[in-house]
């Protein structure tokens, strides 16, 4: 009998430790998920503005020079809210029979909401008859934010 009531007991205690262990358990994982929580939203500095890298360019007038090239004035608007640190606009004059030349240019330091005027030269074979100018692709780069459309 006194074997018994050992064993008794030491259940109870087991059972009894069991049951602290899972409050403990429990407490921990509260305790743990509390400081996820914490550490994920510690991140967040409340409300910002989403940062906007953007622009418009419009071909403001072009027109054949002596030499053969195409001489192209264009604007850049800067409509995002970022500064445009390095800009690459591309433009294309398309001929009338088909044909179709292509170059670049590129421009630093465009402020948010800052329009600029610029221009460049597209050279296009003596004797072709260019019939439109327009603006094919362009690629804006801030430096600060790494960022490049």
């Amino acid at each position: 009998m006194g074997k018994a009531n050992k064993r008794k007991g030491s259940l109870k205690r087991f059972l009894k430790n069991e049951r602290v262990f899972k409050k403990m358990k429990r407490k921990c994982f509260f305790v743990i998920l509390f400081l996820t929580l914490a550490i994920f939203l510690s991140g967040c500095g409340g409300v910002t503005t989403p940062k906007k890298l953007d622009a418009e360019f419009t071909i403001t007038d072009w027109e054949i020079n002596s030499l053969g090239y195409v001489e192209v004035y264009y604007t850049i608007k800067n409509t995002g809210n970022i500064t445009i640190d390095y800009y690459e606009v591309y433009f294309k004059a398309a001929c009338n029979d088909g044909s179709i030349y292509q170059d670049f240019d590129n421009g630093l330091n465009v402020k948010a909401g800052e329009e600029l005027s610029d221009y460049t030269y597209i050279l296009v074979p003596s004797g072709k008859n260019v019939v439109s100018v327009y603006v094919s692709d362009y690629d804006l780069i801030n430096y600060n934010y790494l960022w490049s459309y």
